[in-house]
């Protein structure tokens, strides 16, 4: 059978692919419909012509040196290639040449092409997208790193705390007492000339010095003197005077740290800064505060004991321990719009219910209402951390899930280890006093009542006890609501040993009596409702001593 004359020709042109060849001379010879569209010119006007005199000099030069190396080397070529057609957009193409020579000996080159743009652009927006997930991934890394660090920070200061706290609770003899807070304080500013000193009735008296020559006491006094008045209240830190500056001349500031108790100022200690001190004081003042706490509290337990004698200690210490608990309740703030009261009763002289209210760095109020498993003098030095940990968490924290869960956090492992845990309810209310955001760690509900509600009804969230789970565990399980606050919306929260207190047959109050008369007292301003809880609490519970712990607080939003 005969074949036609073309039929070489239409299979040429029916191949998907670009297809050309090319002469010795670089002029294109031959090219199948596929190339003419993807040059975008015609047959007729493309055959005998070079690259040169349709692409861009720089382009064709280009093709024109990788032909010469396939007509040189025979070596077959596949590179990747720019190709700028005529009137036409920038593409990529993926080109393979191989040599061809015929029986006459002529040398042609014959190619494929394809067209591969559109992978090109994915691949550049893949690329430009790992690159910025790797940017991504390297700040997030940053951030864990530098969060990892502040958290070791604070964990190693815990423990410091911890370690000088039994320390300090051991020692009831007052020179026994400044020798540990002198060392205390030494240790941690190493180098740095330290002056002690205490109130008593003879006056100011310099206790201990460490690094502080006698002759320039009288100087040091002199900068001492307006922090010794009796309203420092809080740390205070400064620049010397060129005077000191002087006398110490690897020296620039000084950091006072004041001891008071109850009845007022006790002391305290100074401490000479080594030059460029700034930076990092503000780390450290939530660990001097602390310890300043504890440094008090040891002075007040070693004057009350020798004032007392050695036959009454253990009643002595019981009295200490229920004043410096009772020390650590304050007053109501005052809050726009907002009336509060509460109150908190041990069940022995000193317990393990923990009820604060502080302001966090960005004015917004704190409220927390704890419940140590347990009783007496354990409950109570878990409370004493509870505490501790909760107002250096607390200075920067605006959600109160988040100051819970860096709470467990420090407070966890020791719990676990010591098989204790701690319900919790802490509650965060704005400085405007139009909202609050409250979290439940294992604590009975928060109650609520208000001009809408027919009753009082305990708000239903999800959270688990301090101590008994990790971190990230802890984390998941915790809900925080956050709550508008209207005129007559009243919150109460309580702790176990209101609603389990029981009459002699062993019967509890119960929270439906509580809720009855929280109800019937709604009028009653919020310290009026809490003796009317108590005084149901009593007439229940008749001649029965308290068993537990009773701790309650309202707070009411005004209209």
């Amino acid at each position: 059978m005969e074949l036609p004359d073309n039929i070489f020709e239409n299979a040429f042109n029916l191949i998907g692919d670009p297809i050309f060849v090319k002469d010795r001379r670089h002029r294109l010879v031959m090219l199948n419909d596929a190339s003419c569209r993807a040059i975008g010119k015609s047959r007729e006007k493309m055959l005998g012509c070079t690259d040169h005199d349709f692409f861009p000099k720089e382009e064709a030069d280009v093709f024109w040196a990788r032909d010469e190396q396939v007509f040189h080397t025979g070596i077959e070529d596949i590179n990747e290639e720019s190709l700028t057609p005529p009137g036409g957009t920038h593409r990529t193409l993926l080109t393979r040449k191989q040599l061809y020579v015929d029986p006459r000996g002529n040398p042609f080159i014959v190619g494929i092409f394809k067209d591969i743009t559109p992978l090109k652009k994915a691949e550049t927006v893949l690329q430009r997208t790992n690159m910025v997930l790797e940017g991504m991934v390297r700040e997030r890394t940053a951030e864990l790193q530098r969060a990892n660090a502040e958290m070791q920070v604070r964990i190693n200061q815990l423990d410091f705390l911890n370690e000088k706290s039994r320390s300090f609770a051991h020692l009831l003899n007052r020179e026994e007492v400044l020798e540990a807070i002198l060392a205390t304080f030494s240790g941690l500013f190493p180098g740095s000339p330290i002056n002690l000193v205490i109130r008593d009735g003879k006056g100011i008296r310099y206790a201990r010095q460490a690094g502080v020559p006698l002759k320039v006491l009288k100087a040091i006094g002199v900068l001492l003197a307006p922090n010794l008045a009796e309203d420092s209240r809080s740390i205070a830190f400064g620049a010397l005077d060129p005077v000191l500056m002087k006398a110490f001349p690897k020296f620039s500031g000084y950091l006072w740290i004041p001891f008071r108790n109850g009845a007022g100022l006790l002391g305290g200690v100074q401490i000479l800064l080594p030059v460029g001190w700034e930076p990092g004081i503000a780390a450290d003042l939530p660990l001097l505060g602390a310890l300043s706490v504890h440094a008090a509290t040891a002075l007040d337990n070693a004057e009350l004991h020798e004032s007392q004698g050695e036959r009454a200690r253990i009643e002595i210490e019981l009295q200490m321990a229920r004043k410096i608990q009772g020390n650590y309740i304050p007053d109501p703030p005052v809050i726009p719009g907002i009336a509060l009261a509460g109150v908190c009763l041990p069940a022995r002289e000193i317990g393990g219910d923990y009820l604060d209210y502080f302001r966090n760095e960005n004015g917004d109020w704190i409220i927390v209402v704890a419940d140590v498993c347990g009783k007496g003098i354990p409950a109570a030095l878990v409370m004493t951390t509870l505490r501790s940990c909760v107002r250096a968490e607390g200075r920067r924290q605006e959600s109160s899930k988040e100051l819970l869960a860096a709470v467990n956090s420090l407070m966890g492992p020791e719990l676990q280890r010591e098989k204790s845990f701690i319900t919790c309810l802490c509650l965060v209310v704005s400085a405007r006093g139009d909202a609050l955001n409250f979290t439940r760690a294992g604590h009975p509900w928060l109650v609520a009542s208000g001009p809408g509600m027919p009753g009082s009804r305990g708000i239903a969230s999800q959270g688990i006890a301090l101590g008994l789970v990790p971190d990230g565990e802890f984390r998941s399980q915790a809900e925080e609501v956050r709550i508008t606050l209207n005129p007559g919306d009243r919150f109460v929260a309580y702790t176990d040993g209101v609603d389990e207190a029981k009459d002699a047959e062993g019967r509890p109050y119960g929270k439906e009596r509580l809720y009855s008369i929280l109800q019937a007292s709604r009028d009653l301003a919020p310290s009026r409702l809490i003796d009317a809880v108590l005084a149901d609490v009593r007439i229940h519970t008749q001649a029965n001593p308290q068993y537990d712990d009773m701790t309650l607080f309202c707070l009411e939003k005004l209209g």
